[in-house]
């Protein structure tokens, strides 16, 4: 409730999602939010306060889909830290939760996403753009198409097809919200246009 009337990630946002994780007795609802917590310090690009987050977590006791969204953030959080080998590690503690939950309505979209990000990491953009067009057809929400097209103009970058990502930029700043997917869009245009 009251975390919804708030808008960005101003510091009452911040207060009242650790006031609701001090709060909250159900374990899984517990971890939840605090996951929400780790996932929003790496929307503002503070992956130090995102990591510490993610570790107050017992990955143990975690449910399976839990322990599919921790996977997930870590590996995300370590390629935005340009750690690909923590990454790719990651990956390999969490594959079982993460191939578990990948094709999921709930959150499919966002695994494949981290994956195809991995993929492009690893220099395999081939592989990095079908991960990522599945992905966006997947999903109805702005925010994750955005990330997908996001990545998707830095492969067309490197593989010749500037027009392509200049028609992702173009279309996604009509429906960007997130400052953080203003100033990405901004720098990709910034690459597009050098």
């Amino acid at each position: 409730g009251e975390i919804q009337k708030l808008e960005g990630f101003s510091p009452a946002y911040f207060n009242e999602l650790n006031r609701q994780i001090s709060s909250t007795k159900n374990r899984v609802m517990k971890s939840y939010k605090t996951m929400v917590l780790a996932d929003s310090y790496g929307e503002i690009r503070d992956y130090k306060k995102a990591f510490e987050v993610l570790r107050t977590l017992n990955v143990n006791k975690l449910n399976d889909r839990l322990k599919a969204l921790y996977y997930n953030s870590a590996i995300y959080f370590y390629l935005m830290v340009n750690d690909v080998k923590s990454a790719c590690f990651a990956a390999e503690q969490g594959r079982d939760f993460i191939d578990k939950f990948r094709y999921s309505s709930y959150f499919g979209s966002a695994i494949t996403h981290t994956l195809a990000a991995l993929e492009y990491a690893q220099g395999n953009l081939q592989k990095a753009e079908s991960m990522l067009m599945l992905a966006k057809s997947n999903t109805s929400h702005n925010h994750s198409t955005i990330s997908c097209d996001l990545l998707l103009g830095k492969i067309y970058l490197k593989t010749n097809r500037k027009q392509y990502a200049y028609n992702l930029v173009l279309q996604d700043i009509r429906i960007v919200a997130s400052q953080r997917h203003k100033e990405d869009l901004t720098a990709l245009m910034k690459e597009i246009e050098a």
